[in-house]
């Protein structure tokens, strides 16, 4: 398909990215006042949003965060926390152009790898990562602290 182009998100995406980020879990909503100022905070933290425009809006996203995990790690890695395609825009080669570009950020910036995280029941998802030649490694833990 083609009609989208993928480009680095802006301030004035923070709505549309919200609205995107609940299909993958965020929690800040579309309209809420805090979404601008999460985009700008994560975005002075070395990330990148990347966006699919088509249609005249945003209907796709997803979020790198790169950063060495470990102070003795040669390079940076890519953490990919994000990828969400608007229900109404999927199986149109949206998520896997996300991806791409996702990619050659990464390797732009000096990464030696792009890691996310998913879960066994996303299919699809799970489909189109497999079809990008990504490995599956290891096992995620999670330990949510109090609040």
């Amino acid at each position: 398909m083609t009609g989208y182009s993928i480009r680095p998100a802006t301030l004035d995406d923070a709505d549309d990215i919200a609205r995107l980020m609940e299909f993958v879990g965020g929690t800040i909503p579309s309209g809420d006042h805090r979404a601008r100022a999460g985009l700008e905070s994560f975005l002075a933290q070395d990330g990148l949003v990347l966006v699919a425009e088509a249609d005249g809006g945003v209907v796709g996203a997803c979020t790198l965060l790169f950063t060495r995990l470990n102070p003795m790690d040669a390079s940076p890695g890519a953490w990919l926390d994000g990828l969400a395609v608007d229900e109404s825009h999927r199986r149109r080669g949206i998520g896997r152009a996300l991806m791409e570009e996702a990619r050659r950020r990464a390797s732009g910036a000096g990464c030696d790898s792009l890691v996310l995280h998913t879960h066994e029941e996303q299919g699809p998802a799970l489909a189109l990562y497999d079809s990008l030649g990504m490995k599956r490694h290891g096992l995620l833990m999670v330990w949510p602290l109090p609040r």
